[in-house]
């Protein structure tokens, strides 16, 4: 061998050739060497023949269906897995399953492969939740429900919502409920539900005669007339009341969107007559509507003239017109005046004396103005017989009396005999 042309890195050239540096010449291989070279390739060979034939005999068929198919798919675990012509070749142990696909929840899973392990899986990816985007007219403060589970409350206007079909109920309050069915892609694709509330309430307008009466809607104080407010659809009870009038109340059915008027005519709160009499007993008329007799209380409509009629029999009616203002409360009293008849009297002997209604009142003779009702005569003189008699004068025509005593029998005899010896 000759020795290098150029020094060796590092060495001065100056020294040339007089330090050379070693070289090893590797000896020719022996045939002992290429001996053991092939006994290791022979071993490796046999060790992965071996490896192979085991695993084929301990391996177990595995299947594993996912749908759909998945973007990317790994079964790991302690021993690596062998995929052919779709299927898996796993040696007895626990692997992990995983699988992800784009718009679908991620799987994981872990399966024993064994004896009595599984020998296949089957997978249905499930989808991501959808976007809904909510163009809803009100825009604010609607309610979305999907079943009785609330899904949201507007804003915000895109919700998440599951995949699948769903019956969306809409609600607000003032609003009619409104509902729709719809379903749901998933997958995080955004869809559009467009609707618009339809109001559950319309403009009520309330008037009264005269105006400014207060207005009581359900309980509740909600203006004066005439007042002009939203109802929600139904019925309501409304109550007006204004001083000197009496409440009125009513009731309205309210249609949605349907405006209506409802007018009410106030009656001025009436007046209380407390009426006496005398005699009492007196039959009561106001108008021609008998109402008692008295002593009686009476209600009177205020603000126009009440005709008020008092009678009883032997007495004159007597009549009186009252207007008494809303909330009057007044007391009056009448004195009724007795009927009187004419009753002509005439007496014999004329001494004799007269009692009326146990009253005596000396010799009477002539025209009697009496009241129109029973009258008890006593007729009575000395010497005569005593009589009785009961008259009821009428206004209407007079009426004529005549008492002739019948005397005692001895009393004749002797004023007989006592009027002679006068004569002579």
């Amino acid at each position: 061998l000759s020795p290098p042309s150029h020094p060796p890195p590092g060495v001065s050239p100056q020294n040339n050739g007089a330090d050379e540096l070693p070289v090893d010449i590797a000896p020719p291989a022996t045939s002992s060497g290429k001996k053991k070279l092939a006994v290791g390739v022979v071993s490796l060979l046999f060790l992965v023949l071996s490896c192979a034939v085991g695993f084929v005999l301990l391996a177990r068929p595995f299947e594993l269906v996912i749908s759909p198919e998945p973007d990317t798919l790994s079964v790991s675990g302690l021993f690596p897995s062998v995929k052919i012509s779709g299927r898996y070749l796993l040696l007895p142990a626990v692997y992990t399953v995983k699988a992800q696909k784009k718009g679908y929840q991620d799987f994981q899973t872990e399966v024993a492969v064994g004896q009595d392990g599984t020998s296949s899986l089957a997978v249905s990816l499930e989808k991501l939740p959808g976007l809904l985007s909510l163009q809803l007219t009100p825009t604010d403060g609607v309610e979305v429900y999907s079943g009785d589970t609330l899904l949201g409350t507007t804003p915000p206007t895109t919700i998440e919502i599951s995949p699948g079909p769903h019956i969306l109920s809409l609600s607000k309050p003032r609003y009619r409920p409104h509902e729709v069915e719809i379903v749901i892609e998933g997958r995080k694709i955004v869809q559009n539900l467009e609707v618009s509330l339809e109001p559950d309430w319309a403009d009520i307008t309330i008037t009264s005669n005269p105006e400014g009466a207060g207005v009581t809607i359900d309980g509740r104080s909600s203006g004066m007339t005439p007042l002009t407010v939203p109802l929600l659809s139904g019925t309501h009870e409304i109550e007006l009341n204004m001083e000197s009038y009496s409440p009125r109340s009513g009731s309205v059915t309210v249609e949605a969107g349907v405006e209506t008027e409802i007018s009410f005519e106030l009656t001025p709160l009436p007046g209380r007559l407390l009426l006496t009499s005398v005699p009492e007993g007196a039959a009561v008329n106001v108008g021609a509507e008998y109402k008692g007799t008295t002593p009686l209380s009476l209600i009177l409509p205020s603000g126009s003239s009440q005709e008020i009629t008092l009678s009883s029999p032997g007495y004159i009616s007597i009549s009186r017109s009252l207007l008494l203002s809303p909330g009057e409360e007044r007391e009056l009293q009448l004195t009724l005046q007795e009927e009187q008849g004419v009753v002509f009297l005439t007496v014999t002997p004329p001494e004799a004396t007269v009692t009326i209604n146990g009253t005596p009142h000396g010799s009477l003779q002539g025209t009697l103005t009496l009241p129109v009702r029973a009258q008890a005569f006593v007729f009575s003189a000395p010497g005569y017989k005593t009589i009785s008699r009961t008259i009821t004068p009428n206004p209407a025509f007079s009426q004529q009396l005549v008492i002739d005593l019948p005397a005692v029998t001895g009393d004749r005899h002797q004023r007989q005999a006592g009027d002679a010896e006068q004569q002579q």
